[in-house]
């Protein structure tokens, strides 16, 4: 069985029954053009709107903005960059990737991503050798093409997985990631929701002050 995509789509609240009762109207075509008030589409329709949020899908990701040499890197494999952690390229310095993690907990993802590559940038984590990180990344990689069907983005998303995901991050900080104790019974049968991560970044500067040397990430691919 394979695993989700990384691109899986979800569908918003209510969307299947606001179409059913005629408060939404799909349409399925492509889009031509836009006049002064309205979205024009190929099939002739015109639909009046005040806003247009363009949802581009998800393609493999280039970075123009980068020397040619490091293009190379992010560029070559079909399915995108696998990045350690989904943060970091081992061999490319001064640059970090946050928001290569997508999964179903998106901004929390995000959000304690970013307070593990601010430790990082900080000196209070070092990370391994660049062979080890290197073997991690292939490993994933590996994983990934063995179980989740081919996207051009299928690098870049930690999926269904995000909890372990987010939980790996916190302990390379030394942060708990059992966010709902000392209520065990939510712990165990609870949900998590973005809202259980309020206070990571108060829990890492607290537990920071008293300790005189770096932190290393787990042995642990993800």
């Amino acid at each position: 069985m394979h695993d989700l995509r990384s691109a899986t789509p979800v569908a918003p609240e209510d969307y299947y029954p606001f179409i059913a009762e005629g408060k939404i109207l799909p349409h399925c075509a492509e889009l031509s053009g836009f006049s002064p008030e309205a979205v024009k589409l190929k099939n002739g329709c015109e639909i009046p709107c005040d806003l247009v949020v363009l949802s581009l899908g998800s393609q493999t990701p280039i970075f123009p903005f980068l020397p040619d040499k490091y293009r190379k890197m992010l560029e070559t494999e079909p399915d995108g960059v696998q990045l350690y952690r989904h943060l970091l390229h081992p061999r490319i310095p001064g640059i970090a990737f946050a928001g290569f993690n997508h999964g179903f907990m998106h901004v929390a993802g995000v959000e304690v991503a970013a307070q593990w590559l601010c430790a990082y940038l900080r000196g209070e984590l070092e990370l391994p050798s660049t062979e080890n990180m290197e073997k991690s990344i292939e490993y994933i990689r590996q994983w990934k093409r063995a179980n989740i069907a081919f996207e051009p983005s299928r690098s870049c998303g930690s999926n269904a997985r995000f909890q372990q995901y987010i939980d790996i991050l916190l302990k390379d900080m030394g942060v708990s990631p059992y966010r709902k104790l000392p209520n065990i019974f939510a712990e165990i049968f609870g949900r998590y929701e973005a809202s259980d991560y309020r206070g990571v970044s108060e829990e890492y500067n607290h537990k920071q002050k008293s300790r005189s040397t770096p932190l290393h990430p787990l042995p642990l691919d993800t």
